[in-house]
């Protein structure tokens, strides 16, 4: 017997505990960095991905069996990455598109990843008992989410004082820094932990005993059943709790999502379930749910329901809809923007992550009361219309169609799984509601990820089977078809390769020659991993680290730290200079002392390189002319340079709520006090803005009525 080559021997192991691992990804906070619960899961999610990606890259050389299999999944979520990739080319911004920002740790660069991930687990995990492995891990893990926050929401010491953000919220948002990722994150898990418990219960026939020996046929009758029962206890603990904190989250989007993945469970199995009585039970059970839902939306109108929400923040939430001046509101409005942007840009759309520059185009100032960020659209699908155009939205669309394909087939086909594949159906439903009201991010996104690759792991199964499947279901095969099906297709096995494959065949060809080109091969894997972990991972994370955060202020410290953090990954540097500029403007009172001239020499390099490295990016404008309209309150030589900056702030974000109130300054500044005056006034739709206006609106009525009187005079 030929022994095993060591890359099978040493980093399938590995690989397994770089995909356990991955799973903690929720738990990492990092209080030195910018964006503290973005940047080091991003971080932790990258490094461990590229880690285990180049270690299947070594394996797959050798080991034929656990390259890529045919799978239509893999080649749609490939093509939706090269439409997103080309839509970076095509975008507003391309640094913006591929490499993302620190607030969100998106782009081009971190779908490859995500693509990456998800090769890797469908090659990995060969069968459902590996799946079921790793989804229980992830229910731990998720358990272990669940106990943080229930120990936050009743603000348990013994926890904050090792986990500091972990202060009492009356909505939960644990280790996520959001409450509305909070509620995402659960949902899945509970449908997942629903769909394990459920098949548990499913009719399955007894396994013949093929020992011979009495003793060990006992041992095994006496421990299948202690274990089935130990692990329905930890499904419904699971359930409980993770439901539990789902609640404590108020994320009405999660709920919404549970609820709709319950309905398309009943609904999926009543269609296609293989149990006639199941399939009753689970159509019945689908409409007494949606009678539930109606019924409790009409108790929402009660007084009952209103003294019941008093005391409750997520029943005070559900009871909350309001489509005039509520969250509501602001997501239809958003919707507004979104798709008056894709209609500006229809093919291509914006480019990833882009969404920001389309919101500052197209807002209008009656749009909203407050000022909002508008980074994201708040519903994927809009989002994909308006940075991916027709194409990425296609490809978007077409991933989630093939993905709803599978699981039918798989239920209809497959009669040990169909249960847990209804279950997967709810999840993936779920995930796919709660994300019209949301975004993607690392945490939610993972639980994505995972469900595809388990569905990506089921089509291949099912491609493989089909045939012989599908004629057992009309009972039109003999023994002899199916030993010569089986043996045609293990032939055929060897020689089915994806892409990705067939793209390393030549390093495959190279390896067989000797052991030195071998040992070459390997060396150049692992250099470009050292390479991509350093430039690609490394970098980023030490440019957010090196960002001085935290109160206070001492100008040459935070300059120094500053310019450091921009040197060491300069296409992530655009956010950070922004609020290098801001701190400028909010402290300008203090560090002025150092002499305008010797604070603006540090700053001017960086107003330089911001420029011409994202100039579409009305942000970057509008940081700048708030700075020298500060600096020109004292020193009016700069009012006309923050007026260049204001011109063109107002050309890329018309009427976003930062240009206007620049512009109502720049007006004043030079005493145009009419002008400033007619601005105040036709945004005086937003409370906000009509507060934060009303001492420059009196300055400016006072500065009027002073030069009519001395006109009169």
């Amino acid at each position: 017997m030929r022994d095993k080559p060591w890359q099978e021997t040493w980093l399938i192991p590995f690989i397994w505990g770089g995909l356990f691992l991955l799973l903690f990804m929720p738990l990492v906070v990092t209080a030195s960095t910018l964006f503290p619960f973005v940047v080091g899961k991003a971080t932790y999610f990258r490094a461990l991905v590229e880690v285990v990606f180049f270690m299947w890259v070594l394996v797959i050389v050798v080991t034929p069996r656990y390259r890529v299999d045919r799978s239509w999944i893999l080649l749609i979520f490939g093509l939706y990455l090269i439409a997103n990739l080309v839509a970076s080319f095509t975008g507003v911004s391309f640094q913006r598109s591929f490499w993302g920002d620190f607030r969100r740790m998106g782009g081009v660069i971190d779908l490859v990843h995500w693509f990456f991930l998800l090769i890797v687990l469908t090659s990995m995990l060969k069968n459902m008992v590996h799946w079921r492995r790793l989804l229980n891990a992830n229910l731990c893990v998720s358990l272990l989410m669940a106990i943080l926050g229930i120990a936050q929401w009743f603000d348990i010491e013994a926890f904050r004082a090792v986990f500091w953000y972990l202060g009492f919220d009356q909505r939960v948002d644990i280790t996520l820094g959001n409450a509305t990722y909070v509620g995402g994150y659960m949902l899945v898990n509970v449908l997942v932990a629903m769909a394990f418990l459920a098949d548990s219960f499913a009719h399955r026939a007894p396994i013949k005993q093929t020992s011979s020996r009495k003793k060990r046929r006992e041992q095994t009758e006496d421990k299948i059943p202690n274990t089935f029962s130990l692990l329905q206890i930890f499904w419904v603990v699971v359930i409980s709790l993770d439901l539990w904190v789902m609640l404590l989250s108020g994320t009405r989007g999660a709920i919404a999502g549970f609820g709709g993945g319950l309905l398309v469970a009943g609904g999926v199995y009543a269609l296609w379930g293989r149990k006639r009585t199941l399939r009753v039970i689970a159509g019945g059970a689908a409409a007494s749910l949606v009678f539930l839902v109606v019924s409790f939306l009409v108790f929402t109108q009660t007084p009952s329901y209103e003294s019941l929400a008093e005391s409750n923040a997520t029943l005070r939430r559900i009871g909350s809809f309001d489509f005039v001046e509520g969250s509501e509101s602001h997501r239809l409005v958003t919707a507004r923007i979104g798709l008056e942007a894709f209609a500006s840009a229809p093919v291509l759309g914006w480019g990833p992550e882009n969404f920001i520059f389309a919101f500052d185009h197209y807002v209008r100032r009656d749009d909203f009361q407050v000022r909002l960020v508008g980074d994201q659209a708040h519903n994927k699908l809009v989002s994909e219309l308006t940075t991916g155009g027709v194409v990425g939205f296609a490809l978007y669309i077409l991933l989630w169609g093939r993905v709803g394909w599978v699981l039918i087939r798989k239920i209809r086909l497959d009669p040990s799984e169909e249960i847990f594949a209804v279950g997967i159906s709810a999840a993936l439903a779920g995930y796919f509601i709660q994300n019209l009201f949301l975004f993607d991010v690392h945490t939610t996104l993972f639980q994505l990820i995972l469900l595809i690759g388990w569905v990506a792991s089921a089509e291949v199964a099912l491609h493989a089977n089909s045939p012989i499947v599908m004629r057992e279901e009309l009972g039109d095969t003999t023994p002899d078809e199916k030993r010569g099906f089986l043996s045609h297709f293990e032939g055929a096995l060897g020689k089915r390769s994806s892409l990705v494959s067939s793209g390393l065949g030549w390093l495959t060809r190279i390896s067989s020659y000797n052991n030195l080109m071998k040992w070459q091969g390997t060396v150049i894997v692992g250099a470009l991993m050292v390479l991509s972990l350093y430039f690609v991972v490394y970098r980023p994370y030490l440019s957010a680290q090196r960002f001085p955060t935290g109160s206070g202020i001492d100008w040459r410290n935070f300059q120094e730290s500053a310019k450091q953090s921009f040197e060491l990954f300069p296409p992530l540097a655009t956010l950070p200079r922004t609020i290098y500029f801001d701190t400028v403007t909010a402290n300008w009172d203090i560090i002025s002392g150092l002499g305008v001239e010797n604070v603006l020499a540090g700053v001017k390099p960086e107003e330089h390189i911001a420029l011409i490295s994202d100039p579409n990016n009305p942000r970057v404008y509008l940081s700048l002319a708030a700075m020298y309209q500060k600096i020109s309150e004292k020193n009016p030589g700069y009012i006309a340079h923050a007026g260049q900056y204001v011109n063109v702030a107002q050309q890329l974000a018309p009427e976003y709520y930062d240009t206007l109130t620049l512009l109502v300054t720049q007006r004043f500044l030079e005493k145009d006090y009419e002008d400033a005056l007619a601005i105040i006034r036709e945004s005086s739709s937003s409370r906000e803005f009509a507060l934060q206006m009303e001492k420059t609106r009196r300055l400016a009525e006072t500065a009027i009525s002073y030069e009519v009187e001395e006109g009169s005079g």
